[in-house]
């Protein structure tokens, strides 16, 4: 009986508090209907209270997520360039020990001509660097061209892929010499030629094709590339050597320029 009593008791504070909050919030007149309608608005209240709670919550999750994310993408970003300069300084260490009479630059490809056929790429060092025109291009596997432009901060380069160049190089099996120059049909598949060959040469397939280093202009011993076929010229039945290049020209994306090497403007008899 006490218990129910107790419950009694409360329901009537209850109804009293409802009521007196009803009073202040409607005024005297109509306090009833008004105080019953603070019931449903504070329940409103609560649920949308409650609602708002876990999206701001998860708002802030995300929002931190999506920083976390962009901090991580960015310390990404900074190991593969690290990782990149790297193996360009392993690679420009690795030359500087084989050929230690070389002088080198090494330098990132920051852009390509997308009209020239022959893959000319302009690379981030010029002038200010001790660039030049007229300086070979190479990379850890040989030859791919030489500066034909220079600005204060680049550098444009023509490949050997290109006949606007004429590399004397030779067999360095049978000491077959020649003229390495190329031609648009060779590029399609990253070849360029040894072309003014003698008609009694021994230059066979597999055989590796290096400059001579007679002209002054390229250091002597470069790899140029491998021979994949001899052919003889359509128009004069002259034979020439289909040269592959060690390096894919076209998916170069870093070389070193020789800014300096014994022998430099000498011109000199081939061994």
């Amino acid at each position: 009986m006490r218990g129910k009593g107790n419950s009694l008791k409360f329901l009537i504070i209850t109804l009293i508090t409802v009521t007196v909050t009803g009073v202040f919030a409607q005024g005297k007149t109509g306090f009833i209907s008004g105080a019953f309608n603070l019931v449903p608005l504070g329940i409103s209240s609560l649920t949308a209270s409650a609602k708002s709670t876990p999206d701001s919550a998860e708002n802030d999750e995300l929002t931190r997520l999506k920083k976390e994310n962009e901090e991580l993408r960015a310390e990404l970003i900074d190991y593969l360039d690290l990782q990149r300069e790297n193996e360009r300084l392993l690679k420009y260490f690795n030359i500087s020990k084989q050929k230690p009479d070389l002088t080198l630059k090494p330098a990132e490809v920051i852009a390509r001509d997308a009209d020239d056929d022959f893959y000319s790429f302009t690379i981030g060092a010029g002038t200010a660097d001790g660039v030049s025109e007229g300086n070979p291009v190479i990379t850890e596997n040989g030859l791919i061209g030489q500066v034909s432009r220079a600005e204060q901060y680049s550098a444009v380069v023509t490949t050997i892929l290109s006949p606007k160049l004429k590399i004397g190089a030779y067999d360095s099996r049978t000491a077959d010499g020649g003229v390495v120059s190329g031609t648009a049909e060779l590029s399609l598949k990253n070849r360029t030629a040894l072309t003014m060959l003698t008609e009694d040469n021994s230059i066979k397939e597999g055989d590796i094709i290096t400059t001579q280093g007679s002209g002054g202009i390229y250091p002597k011993g470069l790899a140029v590339g491998k021979v994949k076929s001899v052919e003889y010229s359509g128009f004069d039945a002259t034979p020439y050597a289909v040269v592959e290049p060690y390096e894919d020209i076209s998916k170069v994306t870093s070389a070193m320029v020789v800014t300096d090497f014994s022998g430099r403007g000498e011109v000199t008899l081939r061994d």
